[in-house]
């Protein structure tokens, strides 16, 4: 038997599963996999949320990778440029840049656009 919980990263969730890998009688192929009570449980994550995340994250963060620093200023200063010259991104507005709180809790935008 199998049981699949799907996370998006909230921490209820997040102490729910510890809780469960305390308890688990063995672990399967990886971390994600692990056997409580005789019931197999693959742990996997809501990709639309996790992509919210990281945008919301990217706002306020820059990333720092071996090749360089990624800022969300370089995302809006492509969106500024492209609409003096040739609006290939269209679909972005100013709510995608500058989202209120409540917009950027929604996944729907977030998700389309990031």
């Amino acid at each position: 038997m199998w049981a699949i919980p799907i996370s998006f990263k909230g921490s209820t969730f997040r102490a729910a599963i510890n809780r469960l890998r305390q308890t688990a009688g063995e672990l399967g192929v990886d971390e994600n996999v692990y056997v409580v009570k005789g019931v197999l449980i693959q742990h996997v994550y809501d990709m639309a949320h996790i992509i919210k995340g990281v945008r919301n994250n990217f706002i306020t963060s820059d990333i720092v990778t071996s090749q360089g620093t990624a800022k969300w200023e370089h995302i809006t200063a492509a969106v500024n440029q492209d609409r003096e010259f040739n609006r290939m991104l269209f679909k972005v507005t100013d709510k995608h840049l500058n989202p209120i709180h409540w917009q950027k809790m929604k996944v729907r935008m977030n998700f389309s656009r990031l």
